[in-house]
């Protein structure tokens, strides 16, 4: 079960890594202090699929948790669950880098329910990632 969530990580990472240009790209497991911080919680813990809460200091983003909930259903199927785990948390990762509001097109990843279909679940996390998306970034580091 771990690894499903590690495989999604790495592939979130790597989406966002791809569409910045690789401006953003490293992920490591971290102690105290990390700038982001993902947790895994326990199934009906959140009321919601993920939440991002972040921490600022004036007008910059210091430190984001996200909290993703856990499926008991995905251990049964973890090649098919990778899919909808990376797109949950590639939209929370979104949050964490400054896009807080979401989109209003559903064809967006930052859409609140995001935009994986089942017929994406092996695609690489770039393809959710839209250019309204990178735009959503863009405005947030540069407005």
């Amino acid at each position: 079960m771990q690894q499903l969530y590690a495989d999604a990580a790495l592939r979130a990472r790597d989406g966002w890594s791809q569409a910045t240009g690789t401006v953003i790209g490293q992920l490591k497991n971290a102690g105290p202090g990390a700038q982001i911080t993902v947790r895994i919680v326990e199934s009906g813990g959140l009321g919601t699929v993920g939440r991002t809460t972040m921490e600022t200091h004036g007008d910059f983003i210091t430190r984001a948790t996200i909290l993703l909930q856990r499926h008991a259903q995905d251990e049964g199927r973890p090649h098919s669950a990778v899919g909808q785990v990376t797109n949950q948390l590639t939209h929370e990762i979104g949050h964490a880098l400054g896009i807080v509001m979401h989109s209003p097109d559903r064809g967006d990843l930052m859409h609140p329910s995001g935009n994986f279909s089942p017929e994406s679940g092996n695609d690489p996390a770039s393809s959710f990632i839209t250019a309204a998306d990178r735009n959503a970034l863009l405005h947030a580091y540069c407005h």
